[in-house]
């Protein structure tokens, strides 16, 4: 394991964070794409509620009639929220967390227990609640009366847990042996976020969501999918008024206080039936005809015999490099988009997303050619040169260069406080 000091230092107290106790309320969705939601609440003050959603989450854990599973990750294999906050998937919505502060200057100092509403996979209608206290491996509950669902596979599944992903550890310890110099920026990168997983979501729901990042932040995208769900998914159960906030979040949560319901993401063939106008007015603006167009793309390809889900899972048995090809023929999927629903929704650990951030940090960090890094300066981020970096990071760090370079960005992201979700194709010319 790498035993590099850190040198992000805004990264500190995120560090300190990642160590606190997590919990996850997991909503699964029926038939079609999963829903994964993320609200971030420390600016929350009604200490009432606070209390009461805590007080709910304990009556879950301590119920003995709620199934508990077991789910096969170390603690040092996961972190919650190092690996729910960088970015990689925007649908997370933590119901509350505790914060402790230094007493001579009232800095914040590190984080408790964290709440997470959420769904990990698209299974039949379910409740998990996930929860991690410092040191100690995640711990998960399945609720939801007779008629949920949910395999420990499914949930091991979506963080790649070993066997399915790489043990951390090992995959460390693979790069200081190989990647030499540029181990070093690794292995800051993991003191800075450790327990960092690449996730792996549902295929659909990546597509689309990163279809609506590009120029676009977090919250916007959280809003947006938000109410694609709400407009065209399944309703899937309705929340405990402890469990909501009263006041407070993001822009995203007014509307969570007004529904008061979790919605599936709705399936390709449900999008493909709706109109420009009809998106447009859910806040997508010009995105809305690459929703649109991708998801009649999809649903043409699928014909009578197959379904759109069917068609991203094909792309997910196929090579990388064909699979990358396939998606940027879509509208509205360039290769930084591709890459993306390739390394998050397909499980392409080798797929490289490269926006102008990435291509700068990677840059700054020296680890390009001089000659690439010279490019990158005097031109525009276009196909080829995403293509010419993403190679210069996989001959780095080899066939998971795509967590290595979720590493690198999300301990760039908490160093400058960088939106993750930024310029996605504006600039691939």
């Amino acid at each position: 394991m790498f035993s590099q000091p850190c040198k992000y230092t805004r990264c500190s107290q995120f560090r300190t964070a990642c160590g606190g106790a997590a919990a996850v309320l997991s909503f699964a969705a029926g038939g079609g794409s999963s829903i994964l939601f993320l609200l971030h609440s420390r600016s929350l003050s009604d200490l009432a509620g606070h209390m009461s959603r805590r007080q709910a989450i304990k009556d879950i854990e301590h119920d003995n009639s709620q199934l508990r599973l077991e789910v096969s990750i170390l603690p040092d294999e996961l972190t919650l929220r190092g690996t729910l906050e960088i970015g990689q998937c925007f649908h997370w919505k933590p119901l509350f967390c505790e914060e402790t502060h230094n007493g001579a200057n009232s800095r914040r100092m590190g984080m408790g227990e964290v709440c997470r509403l959420g769904a990990p996979l698209g299974v039949n209608d379910g409740v998990v609640l996930m929860k991690q206290n410092p040191g100690e491996p995640v711990s998960a509950w399945l609720l939801g009366g007779a008629n949920a669902r949910m395999s420990e596979a499914r949930v091991n599944s979506y963080f790649n847990a070993p066997p399915l992903g790489p043990s951390l550890k090992a995959l460390h310890a693979d790069w200081a042996r190989t990647a030499g110099r540029a181990s070093a920026e690794l292995a800051s990168a993991a003191c800075a976020l450790p327990g960092l997983r690449v996730v792996r979501q549902d295929a659909t729901e990546a597509l689309f969501s990163f279809i609506c990042s590009s120029n676009n932040n977090v919250a916007r995208i959280t809003l947006i999918n938000d109410r694609l769900r709400a407009q065209f998914g399944n309703r899937l159960c309705s929340l405990p008024d402890e469990l909501v906030p009263s006041s407070g979040g993001p822009s995203h949560f007014d509307e969570l206080r007004e529904r008061r319901a979790i919605y599936s993401f709705p399936t390709a063939e449900v999008l493909a039936g709706s109109s420009e106008k009809e998106l447009k007015s859910l806040g997508l603006g010009y995105r809305a005809k690459y929703v649109l167009g991708s998801a009649r793309a999809l649903c043409a390809l699928a014909g009578s015999r197959s379904t759109a889900a069917s068609i991203l899972q094909e792309l997910g048995n196929s090579p990388r490099q064909q699979a990358e090809m396939e998606l940027r023929r879509l509208p509205g999927v360039g290769p930084k988009v591709a890459a993306c629903v390739a390394l998050h929704g397909l499980g392409h650990a080798d797929s490289v997303p490269v926006d102008v951030h990435v291509a700068r940090a990677v840059a700054r960090r020296g680890l390009l050619s001089e000659a690439l890094a010279a490019r990158l300066q005097k031109k525009a981020l276009t196909h080829k040169l995403h293509d010419e970096v993403g190679d210069c990071l996989r001959d780095l760090y080899g066939s998971h260069a795509g967590w290595a370079q979720t590493l690198l960005f999300g301990a760039e992201r908490m160093h400058s406080k960088l939106d993750p979700a930024l310029e996605i194709d504006e600039q691939l010319k």
